[in-house]
């Protein structure tokens, strides 16, 4: 299969240049779209140009060195060029992936032929032990139903007694029909073949039988139970299983289409592959809960395939485990450096980054788990919608929830540091360093209080501005953010005390100071 590329100019349109000669079709901006994927760029594979795409071509115009960077990529251009090595890769690596795929209502599910079989395998694990308890409650059923039916048969005398107390009560009882009984021990054994068999289409087979003809039998023996000696209710009431959404879920499982794609890459058929399974396990556990008699509602139950699959598809997103290094952590350092910037102008220019990556990587586990739960919450609205969103767009979510998290949780702590250092470096300047160096310098008190004074306010006038950046400066560049308000401070104090350079300035200013007026005095 010839791997198709763009025919024509895609880019930003205009009257001049290049730009005259754009075209834009539909599918050579979707080639263009698979190529930057392919390079490890996070944009949609479906949409047409847009803005976001003009700044992708112009960023790798301005790397490959491409003057004008007009932001259009033609056919063999630099640009084009690199691109389509990776970009060839991916699309043969994409082809004639064969995958089963079936749905349930809206949903369009996928799986490999592998992750189908263990699929089921599941599935018949999770029902296996409540669907012998509804088989027991036949076996039971049919341990009493023996029991009258000998009673009747071989003990006639107690027989005629019960049968003539019972007319004498509530009139003629007749012995429930024995083909009621034929029919559910033939459910009983069908669904113990099917179990032994692992037939997914049998099962669903006789648990229709099974739920029919079962719930016949013993409803009927109840009553009768009831009415001879008041035991009916200790029998097995009715089963309602085969209506549920859960139900109808394994009966379409158990009949998929086997499809094969032309295009379609590994890791996405993997990741809609594992999504689907996690989709049907949460349907069979639902099931195993409807056969075992609990109550299991349509909502509830596609409300848990929902949230199962979306937990799934983040899962598969992020490996299993949310790890702020490497590539995601470069990214995230992009995304929050400016956003923390903007939200705390105080920080120093060019540490927001740093400091950013210091405080996700110090995310304890309940940060993660919230964060974790956010992302597939978000997820899940997609999959509701029945949207599954792209790898761009989860990347996305996923930046949204983080930066939440990051601006929520340094907002108090480093609100109350900034108040705190903004008046506690006053406080140092004013109240001790300035005066140990007088102390220091003008120990024979050559300036007089109100010289004093003066030179206080100049020195706080022209350093205030110094000594403040100073603590924030030592504070942003180790902090990790997971650090109280007054630890913050203390590091700033601290630095600030140990600054020789700021006690030299200081010094020489009161030491001019000083010499100044020794010379006027003269």
């Amino acid at each position: 299969m010839a791997i198709k590329t763009i025919n024509a100019p895609v880019g930003k349109q205009g009257k001049s240049g290049n730009a005259k000669l754009v075209k834009n079709s539909a599918s050579d901006i979707v080639v263009l779209r698979r190529m930057l994927v392919a390079n490890g760029h996070t944009v949609p594979e479906e949409g047409g140009f847009d803005a976001k795409l003009g700044a992708v071509i112009i960023g790798l115009q301005k790397k490959a060195g491409i003057k004008p960077q007009d932001g259009v990529i033609l056919p063999g251009d630099p640009v084009c060029k690199k691109l389509t090595s990776k970009y060839v890769v991916a699309e043969k690596q994409a082809s004639n992936v064969k995958m089963m795929t079936f749905k349930i209502g809206s949903t369009k599910y996928e799986m490999s032929p592998a992750d189908y079989e263990a699929a089921k395998a599941t599935l018949f694990k999770k029902i296996t032990a409540p669907t012998q308890k509804l088989i027991s409650q036949v076996d039971m059923t049919m341990g009493r139903y023996q029991f009258y039916l000998d009673t009747a048969m071989v003990k006639e005398g107690i027989a005629m007694a019960m049968v003539q107390a019972s007319i004498m009560t509530i009139g003629r009882i007749d012995f429930p029909d024995d083909k009621k009984m034929i029919k559910a021990l033939d459910a009983k054994n069908t669904l113990e073949r099917s179990l032994r068999s692992k037939d997914l289409a049998l099962y669903c087979k006789a648990m229709r039988t099974a739920e029919r003809d079962i719930n016949d039998f013993v409803d009927e023996f109840r009553n009768y139970a009831q009415k001879m000696d008041r035991s009916g209710k200790a029998i097995q009431g009715n089963l309602k299983v085969v209506n549920s959404v859960a139900f109808t879920a394994v009966e379409i499982l158990a009949v998929p289409v086997v499809m094969t794609y032309t295009r379609l890459p590994p890791d996405k058929a993997y990741l809609a592959s594992k999504t689907a399974v996690a989709g049907v396990e949460s349907l069979a556990t639902d099931l195993g809960k409807l056969v075992a008699g609990q109550k299991v509602t349509a909502q509830g139950s596609l409300g848990r395939v929902s949230y199962a699959m979306a937990k799934e598809l983040v899962f598969g997103w992020c490996g299993g485990k949310i790890q702020f290094k490497g590539t995601m952590l470069t990214r995230m350092m992009k995304v929050l450096g400016p956003a923390i910037t903007k939200a705390f102008p105080f920080i120093p220019k060019g540490m927001a980054a740093n400091f950013a990556a210091r405080y996700i990587q110090g995310f304890g586990e309940e940060s993660l788990k919230a964060v974790m739960e956010a992302l597939v919450k978000g997820v899940e609205g997609w999959l509701k919608a029945g949207k599954p969103p792209s790898k761009a767009e989860i990347n996305k979510l996923f930046d949204e929830v983080v930066m939440k998290a990051v601006l929520g949780g340094l907002g108090n702590n480093l609100g109350k540091f900034n108040s705190a250092w903004a008046a506690k470096n006053q406080v140092i300047l004013r109240h001790k360093m300035i005066p140990m160096a007088l102390k220091k310098i003008d120990s024979d008190t050559v300036l007089s209080d109100s010289q004093r004074e003066i030179l206080i306010k100049k020195v706080m006038s022209k350093l205030q501005g110094t000594v403040l950046s100073k603590g924030y400066t030592a504070v942003f560049s180790e902090a990790t953010g997971h650090e109280s308000a007054s630890a913050l401070t203390a590091k700033a104090e601290n630095a600030l005390k140990s600054d020789r350079s700021i006690t030299a300035e200081i010094e020489d200013m009161i030491e001019a100071e000083v010499k100044l007026q020794k010379k006027s005095g003269k």
